[in-house]
C-alpha cells in the first residue's frame, strides 16, 4: 500500500509532463544500457534498463528483470547487452561496457554465450560499444533509485519535460 501511495503521489506531481520531440540533424540510433547487479534482495536478479534515441529523441525504452542471477556486475552488463529485445535494433551504438575488447577469465566462463553474442555483433559492426560516465548514464533511471537532483537531470535528458503547467 505504501508503494501504491508513492506511485500515485509521483504521478500527481507530474501531470503536466510529457515527451517533447524536437527536430534533429543527427540521423543515427544511439542506445544507453545499464544493468544493476543483484539489487532486488528478494531473488538477487539484476535489472536491465535501456533507452534508445533516434537523433536527439527517445524512441524506445525498457526496464526488465533478467531471467537468471548474475554472479558479477560484468556478467549482468553482458546479459543486458545481449538482450534480444535490444538487439532488434540494427546498427546500434550502445554506451555501457567495454565489450569491444573483453578479457576472459575463468570466472567468466558461464557468461561466454552472452559474451560471444555481443562480440559477434561488435565484429559485424552492428553494435558499437563505449563507456559512459556514471553522471551521464541515463539508463540508470530505469534500474536503481536515484537522488532527486540526478533523477530530474536524467528525466530532462530523456526529453520528459513540463509541457503544460500543473494545476
Amino acid at each position: 500500500m505504501v508503494a501504491l501511495k508513492r506511485i500515485l503521489s509521483n504521478l500527481g506531481g507530474t501531470v503536466g509532463h510529457g515527451l517533447m520531440f524536437r527536430p534533429s540533424t543527427r540521423l543515427s540510433l544511439v542506445g544507453y544500457v545499464y544493468a544493476n547487479w543483484g539489487l532486488d534482495f528478494d531473488d538477487r536478479r539484476s535489472t536491465t534498463g535501456y533507452y534508445i534515441y533516434f537523433g536527439d529523441n527517445p524512441i524506445s525504452w525498457c526496464s526488465r528483470k533478467q531471467q537468471v542471477v548474475s554472479r558479477s556486475s560484468t556478467e549482468a552488463e553482458y546479459r543486458g547487452l545481449a538482450a534480444q529485445h535490444l538487439m532488434s535494433h540494427n546498427n546500434l551504438v550502445v554506451s555501457g561496457t567495454t565489450s569491444a575488447n573483453p578479457v576472459l577469465h575463468s570466472k567468466f566462463k558461464h557468461v561466454e554465450l552472452d559474451l560471444f553474442f555481443v562480440r559477434e555483433k561488435v565484429a559485424a559492426s552492428s553494435l558499437l560499444v563505449g563507456e559512459v560516465s556514471a553522471c551521464d548514464q541515463v539508463a540508470d533511471i530505469l534500474t536503481k533509485p536515484l537522488s532527486a537532483s540526478l533523477f530530474a537531470r536524467f528525466r530532462s535528458l530523456l526529453r520528459v519535460l513540463e509541457v503544460w503547467e500543473d494545476r
